[in-house]
């Protein structure tokens, strides 16, 4: 959903899609949960990350928090004197 929206999506949007039902502020705690457990599976995997502008929701790409390789330690630098 989130990847596929050009737009970021309101809390309100995403469990009205995600359940199937119409918008209850007691849904909250549960959408707020699994917003939660997604942003920690993404941050472990590298794969992107959700971010919240004005209240709605987006996916950022993966590419961003994509791990570096560390370079080999007998690699010099360029600049430096090994």
């Amino acid at each position: 959903m989130l990847t596929a929206s050009p737009m970021p999506l309101r809390k309100e949007e995403l469990i009205e899609q995600l359940c199937g039902v119409s918008y209850d502020p007691s849904l909250d705690a549960r959408f707020y949960k699994l917003i939660q457990r997604l942003k920690a599976d993404l941050a472990r995997e590298g794969r992107g990350q959700i971010l919240v502008q004005n209240r709605a929701y987006r996916l950022s790409s993966g590419s961003r928090t994509a791990r570096r390789t560390p370079r080999a330690a007998s690699a010099p630098r360029p600049g430096r004197q090994a």
